[in-house]
């Protein structure tokens, strides 16, 4: 199993801009943050994408470090 660590921040703060990875025209923490997470999905993505074209039974996962909100741990 290939397992990756995901973020919201990937949506929140990510613009992933393949010309200048490094953010040398303007660092922002949040905006890294949110880039590395979101270049792991797409890694994830694509890892998934050939496993299945070899027809492989492996199955990559970017979970949230977090568990996600239902019905037991939703705030009051």
């Amino acid at each position: 199993m290939v397992l990756n660590t995901s973020s919201a921040a990937n949506r929140l703060f990510s613009r992933l801009d393949l010309t200048d990875l490094e953010l040398t025209r303007g660092y922002n923490p949040n905006r890294a943050y949110g880039n590395a997470k979101l270049a792991n999905i797409l890694f994830t993505r694509e890892l998934h994408r050939r496993y299945h074209a070899q027809g492989s039974a492996r199955r990559p996962f970017t979970p949230a470090p977090w568990p996600p909100i239902s019905p037991v741990n939703r705030p009051a």
